[in-house]
């Protein structure tokens, strides 16, 4: 094995529990948190971060199987992780909306980051 396909393959692995990791947090924080929703907000959000963790975990797993549709779920992954990142500090924590949108701004950045690791370690 060569020096390159090696990085190609940690890189995917490092990025495969990231992933996990989201996914992890996303869906039993979303789980522990349903019960606390009093608002239609803070429940529209905690839905959407528990979809946010299985979608993390799809797109985990359309690295190996489901090809075809990585590149959809990849992008529904990116705007529903990105809504719940914003929507979260808004309704949970009493933020402006400026620092709901600075926050989305960085978390799409966070995840295209992952997104940028995937397609170079895949190859694709």
């Amino acid at each position: 094995m060569n020096f390159k396909r090696a990085v190609k393959h940690l890189l995917l692995a490092g990025t495969i529990v990231i992933l996990a990791l989201i996914a992890w947090g996303a869906i039993s924080g979303g789980l522990q948190q349903f019960p606390r929703s009093r608002t239609v907000g803070q429940m529209t959000e905690t839905i959407l971060q528990v979809i946010a963790g299985l979608l993390s975990l799809t797109v985990g797993l359309t690295c190996f199987w489901g090809r075809r549709r990585a590149r959809v779920v990849r992008i529904v992954w990116t705007v529903v992780v990105v809504a719940a990142v914003m929507l979260s500090s808004f309704v949970w924590g009493n933020a402006p909306p400026l620092t709901a949108v600075l926050l989305g701004v960085v978390s799409l950045f966070v995840v295209l980051g992952i997104r940028w690791a995937l397609r170079v370690s895949l190859g694709s």
